[in-house]
């Protein structure tokens, strides 16, 4: 018997095109994250909690940024890093990998 892959399935990577993303909930800590897919076979997840004051940020397909809607911080979706506004941080960031076509998070 093969053992089943680690970590927690999200998505057939097909699923997610080059610069988009998925919503999804962390099962680590049941709070809202992000996976992008930046580019090539390349992916990266971060929390959706912003490090100001917690909201929930959202993507931007069109710059690749995450935006927090209530004070107006903006996060570099490639790398989580604060592009701008009063986040003391970024967005911590979330392991994750393509296993067998599959975006699995861990």
């Amino acid at each position: 018997a093969s053992t089943p892959p680690r970590g927690t399935a999200l998505a057939v990577a097909s699923s997610v095109p080059v610069g988009q993303a998925l919503a999804f909930t962390n099962p680590a800590d049941g709070n809202p994250a992000w996976v992008v897919h930046p580019t090539g076979n390349r992916f990266v997840a971060f929390s959706a909690v912003c490090t100001h004051l917690g909201c929930p940020v959202q993507y931007e397909p069109s710059t690749v940024e995450f935006i927090c809607p209530c004070h107006g911080g903006v996060y570099d979706a490639r790398n989580g890093q604060v592009i701008q506004g009063p986040p003391p941080g970024p967005l911590a960031a979330i392991a994750v990998q393509v296993v067998n076509g599959e975006i699995r998070v861990y």
